[in-house]
């Protein structure tokens, strides 16, 4: 899928007359109702010329010596009473999508002229339409020959840099060059239209465009026409595509939660602060705020992320690597930032697992399953693997928590929907598999049809299997073996039968039973029939052996 989101990128030192410096009084109402939270964060000081102003998301646009930044403001008056050309420095704090919460602004001058570094979004007669930290603006062509005017031509991700002249109206080009590209974009704008497939931004007073939504992607259910939204898009064959979305208001707040973006003249990268709501070997679900769509990486082998669980705080980075968004390094962080630890996040999909106590969601083709806990107040009856649901959860105690949801009818048997499982082997038969995708998610249980052959596959391997809905059942169409004999797999279930050698466990959610070896060093003698436990075993020998366990009270 494609995607875009930019951070900040602008270079050249500001050239032009500067007038003596003056200072712009800023009303103790210009911090926003969030002040506090920002405040605790270190405050910083941005210096750079403003290019361009948007009252109705109280923000600045500054050119600075090597980047280009959005700082916030409170109202659109406090945005007015900056001039175009003002050399301005702002004591903030850097918020999670790449831009500022200003506290106080001073004024020293006016500059005329300066140099942009920035992201072509589109291209006309009259101008640019450019994106660089964080916001959208437009350059204008005037009579004058200029480099864009002279026959060259810029597409969109272009990564140029422009010569200005800053007067009331705007910015006019004065000369231009490419130098590099990007295909990951940021946008901003006011939502117009939002379906299932695609939405509609007005960016640059207006300008239309058209974003499509992958199937893996989710939008949240705040997110509605009217909004004032951040987006991140992938942009490949002449089409952009959604990557995450970020409700502006929400994204103007949080210094703990968000997505922002590099425009370096690079292929595109990007930075993912956020909480794990789905993690296997090789993909990575980041929910990146409370009105934010979740982020989904790519792991690649080289990166492991099998200490990360659902609820982990991280901060991560991701590159665009053959149209597919890459996991380039992920940092674990702590979770005592108060900021998001309710944060919530929706997902669609297929069901491929129920229970009274889990839910399993498969969002799309190509997407991680999203393994949601159901609490005891929830009914989830209603529910049957193959139907397509929208449910919304939260982190509780750092377990991904269902929270509500609506069942919106049966997947069309056309849809052929395929998805990978990637996690541990804990049960195996001629017709059935049982696959553990991660230490928190649900195991998933697999029909095997007769055409294929499971007999090489032993409990504990390692294994990558695909897998369709076929009458409402989860069938297996291909695998692959990555180890055997090595891995450590985590259950829970109800105990049904226990002896000094032997532990028999109903566990996930088709009641599979799981029969493990107990060997001499553990012992069981306080385990009864009925009994809830979770354990850790291995494979020894092909047979899955108890390693530890404790009991739910």
């Amino acid at each position: 899928m494609n995607s875009i989101f930019l951070r900040r990128g602008v270079r050249g030192a500001a050239v032009g007359a500067l007038a003596v410096a003056t200072s712009l009084s800023v009303p103790a109402s210009f911090a926003s109702a969030h002040v506090a939270k920002a405040n605790a964060a270190k405050v910083l000081s941005v210096r750079g010329v403003v290019v361009a102003r948007n009252t109705t998301r109280h923000t600045l646009t500054v050119a600075r010596a090597h980047s280009m930044s959005t700082l916030r403001l409170s109202s659109s008056s406090a945005v007015n009473r900056v001039a175009l050309g003002a050399n301005v420095i702002a004591k903030s704090s850097a918020l999670a999508d790449g831009t500022f919460h200003v506290t106080s602004l001073t004024s020293h001058g006016v500059v005329h002229q300066t140099k942009i570094r920035a992201t072509v979004v589109s291209s006309t007669s009259r101008g640019l339409t450019l994106s660089a930290g964080g916001s959208v603006f437009a350059v204008a062509t005037t009579g004058k020959k200029s480099a864009h005017d002279s026959g060259s031509t810029n597409g969109v991700g272009d990564v140029v840099e422009v010569g200005v002249t800053i007067n009331a109206s705007g910015l006019d080009e004065t000369s231009l060059q490419q130098v590099g590209t990007s295909n990951l974009i940021q946008l901003e704008g006011t939502l117009t239209s939002v379906t299932s497939s695609a939405i509609v931004l007005a960016v640059d007073e207006g300008a239309s465009t058209t974003i499509s939504i992958p199937s893996s992607l989710t939008l949240p259910s705040s997110i509605v026409a009217g909004n004032e939204v951040e987006v991140l898009v992938d942009y490949a064959n002449a089409t952009f595509t959604l990557v995450t979305i970020t409700d502006d208001a929400a994204a103007s707040t949080s210094s703990a939660s968000g997505v922002s973006s590099s425009d370096n003249g690079q292929s595109g990268s990007m930075q993912i602060e956020g909480l794990v709501v789905a993690a296997n070997a090789t993909s990575l679900t980041i929910q990146p705020g409370d009105q934010a769509a979740p982020v989904v990486v790519t792991v690649p082998s080289t990166i492991d992320v099998s200490t990360l669980s659902v609820g982990t705080r991280v901060h991560a980075r991701a590159d665009m690597v053959n149209g597919v968004l890459t996991l380039t390094s992920v940092e674990v962080q702590g979770n005592d930032n108060g900021d998001g630890e309710s944060m919530q996040t929706e997902v669609e999909g297929v069901v491929v697992a129920v229970s009274a106590s889990s839910l399993v969601i498969q969002p799309g083709d190509q997407a991680t399953p999203v393994t949601l806990v159901v609490p005891s107040t929830i009914d989830v009856s209603s529910i049957t693997v193959g139907a397509r649901v929208h449910a919304r959860g939260a982190i509780v105690n750092n377990v991904l928590t269902l929270s509500s949801f609506r069942v919106q009818g049966a997947e069309s048997s056309d849809a052929n929907q395929a998805m990978e499982i990637d996690g541990s082997v804990t049960a195996v038969s001629a017709t059935s598999l049982t696959v553990q995708p991660s230490d928190n998610a649900a195991p998933l249980t697999i029909a095997v049809p007769s055409a294929l052959d499971v007999s090489s596959v032993q409990v504990g391997d390692e294994i990558q299997a695909t897998a369709t809905l076929v009458a409402g059942v989860l069938t297996l169409t291909n695998f692959e073996l990555h180890g055997q004999g090595s891995s450590t797999v985590e259950l829970s279930g109800v105990v049904s039968a226990v002896s000094a050698t032997s532990l028999s466990v109903i566990a996930g959610d088709n009641s599979q039973l799981v029969v493990l070896a107990v060997p001499a060093t553990v012992d069981v003698s306080s385990l009864v029939a009925g009994v809830q436990v979770n354990l850790t075993a291995t494979s020894v020998a092909g047979v899955l052996t108890l390693e530890t366990f404790s009991v739910d009270h």
